[in-house]
């Protein structure tokens, strides 16, 4: 670790499932093993990996992932492993998740509503008023005034939220009347032009295999938020990921939901 100069201040050497090998430390810091990622060195032997307790001498987290794992990645069925337990070529500090959320049909807005949302960045939900990048908790409580919603748990990797986010930033918060000339421009075309652009499950074969038998190409450009929720699925269920209804009226979420409020 440098200071503002860049003179190094502090150096740290591990094994290669994160145990301290060695240290020299002049700076007090609790970001050690893949600090960079938010892991916080706890001082009990333990690191805090952002949602989880992970204990260096066994390569195992103390309690088990909240999205089960994938029959197309056999190493994800144990949910305690860390990084599929291949941590030599591997991290999985949190395990990064995309959210994306299909507001079912109510008599103002028929066709229903889409929204996006990645660890830590809040959601986008294009117009609906809801501030851009604001908490997925206030959104998801305030849609249950009115209506149910569905929402959709994908796994991601940095680069593919970094990919969406900056899809979604090129937009206005704003969307065309409807109908007009831009009625093809609606939250629901954002949405999966985001998850097209991210290129989820091309990094696993069989993520690819299955996403090429069950996903309808035209729902990448989709103006529909049924099709939202139809590639949302899809994507959850190639990634390891999961689905959870939010039922009209709900005051409790789910805990996996504070993953995506801004840090």
């Amino acid at each position: 670790m440098t200071d503002g100069t860049g003179q190094i201040v502090n150096e740290y050497s591990y094994g290669p499932n994160g145990e301290r090998t060695g240290i020299v430390e002049g700076t007090p810091n609790p970001f050690g093993y893949v600090g960079r990622y938010g892991v916080m060195e706890e001082g009990n032997g333990l690191k805090f990996m952002r949602a989880r307790y992970y204990d260096e001498t066994t390569g195992r987290f103390l309690n088990k992932d909240l999205i089960p794992g994938s029959i197309t990645k056999p190493q994800s069925l144990n949910r305690y492993a860390y990084v599929s337990n291949n941590s030599v070529n591997g991290i999985d500090p949190s395990g990064l998740l995309t959210a994306v959320i299909w507001g079912a049909p109510i008599s103002s807005n028929p066709f229903g509503h889409a929204a996006i949302a990645t660890t830590g960045d809040g959601v986008v939900s294009f117009g609906t008023g809801t501030p851009p990048n604001s908490s997925l908790t206030a959104y998801l409580l305030s849609q249950a005034d009115t209506r149910d919603s569905t929402v959709y748990i994908i796994n991601t990797t940095p680069e593919q939220e970094q990919a969406i986010q900056s899809y979604l930033s090129q937009f206005s918060y704003n969307l065309p009347s409807v109908p007009s000339t831009g009625s093809t421009d609606t939250c629901a075309s954002r949405t999966n032009g985001a998850l097209s652009q991210a290129h989820i499950g091309s990094d696993s074969i069989m993520s690819t295999i299955l996403l090429s038998i069950t996903v309808d190409p035209a729902w990448s450009f989709s103006p529909f938020p049924s099709d939202t929720a139809m590639y949302a699925s899809m994507l959850a269920l190639a990634t390891g990921g999961t689905s959870f209804d939010i039922s009209k009226g709900a005051t409790v979420l789910p805990g996996i939901i504070n993953n995506f409020n801004p840090r």
